[in-house]
């Protein structure tokens, strides 16, 4: 949605708000983090229009992350670490998506084994990727 033409003067509002309270305000201590981000190119993407609204990564220490909440982010982590400083996982939805369930109380008739172990081999995988990086 970032970048989608229908949420331009939204996407602009939140990164003039982002601005104002790492510039003037001199919290540059604040990381800024993409969520649901599919794909390397979206990214990217998202990027490329933070940076037209002076939020460019790098720029006054400006951290970006990724949240990491569905299995491309996991099967990817080395290409996402290139383009962003940083991982937090988002671990319902990360659950979720790789049981192919549509929200958390499907999951209850899973079995919870199977609940546990594949997502228990998602993090080990991504931290596995993260530690060698």
């Amino acid at each position: 949605r970032y970048y989608h033409p229908r949420y331009q003067d939204g996407f602009a509002l939140e990164c003039r708000a982002v601005k104002k309270v790492r510039e003037e305000m001199g919290l540059t201590n604040l990381k800024l983090m993409i969520p649901f981000c599919r794909t390397i190119d979206e990214g990217k993407q998202v990027q490329a229009e933070m940076a037209k609204h002076g939020l460019k990564r790098g720029d006054n220490g400006l951290e970006i992350y990724v949240m990491c909440e569905i299995p491309s982010n996991v099967i990817l982590a080395e290409e996402f670490a290139d383009i962003f400083d940083g991982f937090s996982i988002g671990s319902n939805d990360l659950t979720q998506l790789i049981l192919g369930v549509d929200d958390g109380r499907v999951v209850v008739s899973f079995s919870r084994s199977l609940a546990h172990i594949l997502s228990k081999l998602a993090f080990l995988s991504l931290s596995q990727q993260i530690a060698l990086l």
